[in-house]
């Protein structure tokens, strides 16, 4: 199983998606998260 996200880490991620010019891909990499799960 994998990690389980608090809200304040699932926050932070989707804020930086929209305030930095980055792909999602990168975000992912950076974050550890796949990039299928971004999207659920």
């Amino acid at each position: 199983m994998g990690k389980i996200w608090t809200v304040e880490e699932e926050y932070s991620i989707v804020m930086e998606s929209i305030e930095n010019n980055i792909s999602i891909a990168e975000i992912c990499r950076n974050n550890g998260v796949a990039s299928s799960l971004f999207y659920k």
